[in-house]
C-alpha cells in the first residue's frame, strides 16, 4: 500500500469515527467503502451521495450529500496535513470558505503548530477542518515566521 493510500485510509477511518459515530458499525463500514471508492475514482459529492442514499440508516437520518461532503472534506484535510507534516511543514493556517459561520469566522487566519489543535469540541480535537457538517473551511501551510495564536 502506497503512503498516500495509507494516509487516506487512516483519514477515512478517523473522519468516519468522528462524523458518523452514531451509526452502526455496519453503516460505518459501508461509508468507508463507498466514500473511499468514490474519492479514489474521482467521483463528485453528488455521485457518492447517490450511493449513500441506498444505505437505509443514512437515508433515514441525514442528507447523504452532507455526509459525503463532510467525510470527504475531513479526510482530504487530514491527508493534506499528514503529507505536509511528512515534508517538514511546521505550521498550519485556517481559511474560511464562502459564507462562513461565526465559529469558523473566529478561526479565519489562525496559525497553529502542525501538531496542535485549532479548537476542541464534542467531536474531539479540531486538528483540521471541518468544524461542523457542510463546513467549507480548509487549512494550508502557515507562514514560516508565523506568530502562533
Amino acid at each position: 500500500m502506497a503512503a498516500n493510500d495509507h494516509n487516506m485510509q487512516k483519514a477515512l477511518d478517523e473522519s468516519i469515527a468522528k462524523w458518523a459515530r452514531n451509526y452502526s458499525q455496519t453503516t460505518r463500514d459501508a461509508l468507508k467503502k463507498v466514500v473511499g471508492a468514490g474519492i479514489k475514482s474521482g467521483q463528485s459529492y453528488d455521485q457518492i451521495a447517490n450511493v449513500l442514499n441506498k444505505i437505509s440508516e443514512i437515508h433515514a437520518n441525514d442528507s447523504a450529500k452532507t455526509m459525503a461532503k463532510t467525510i470527504w472534506d475531513a479526510a482530504g484535510n487530514m491527508v493534506n496535513k499528514a503529507v505536509w507534516q511528512q515534508n517538514g511543514v511546521q505550521t498550519l493556517e485556517w481559511y474560511t470558505g464562502p459564507t462562513p459561520c461565526a465559529e469558523c469566522t473566529a478561526l479565519d487566519g489562525k496559525v497553529v503548530n502542525i501538531g496542535d489543535s485549532f479548537f476542541e469540541d464534542e467531536y474531539g480535537q479540531g486538528n483540521t477542518p471541518p468544524r461542523h457538517e457542510n463546513c467549507n473551511c480548509f487549512t494550508r501551510p502557515g507562514p514560516i515566521d508565523a506568530t502562533l495564536q
